[in-house]
């Protein structure tokens, strides 16, 4: 679900032949080309919303999280799961 809502487009063409989409979506399903002017007008209204306590969490995690080099062990593992794991504010 990372990029869902979001363009996609630098994950999915590295896996996926360039016609997938052509031959495994039917064309009534084709909607047609994006708008660059929508996409940024939605990124900015994105970018200045209100974030909720869940991602502020979850952002303060992710800078919390010890560099993967930190990581040495299978315990390492476990203290790093442990700390701060899914479990809210």
């Amino acid at each position: 679900m990372k990029y869902a809502g979001k363009d996609a487009t630098s994950a999915y063409k590295p896996i996926h032949p360039d016609d997938a989409l052509e031959k495994s979506l039917p064309k009534e399903k084709h909607l047609g080309s994006i708008d660059a002017n929508a996409v940024r007008e939605i990124q900015e209204a994105d970018a200045s919303r209100k974030k909720t306590r869940d991602e502020l969490r979850m952002e303060q995690a992710k800078l919390d999280k010890p560099p993967l080099k930190r990581i040495l062990t299978l315990p390492d593992m476990e203290v790093r799961f442990e700390y701060r794991s899914l479990i809210p504010n």
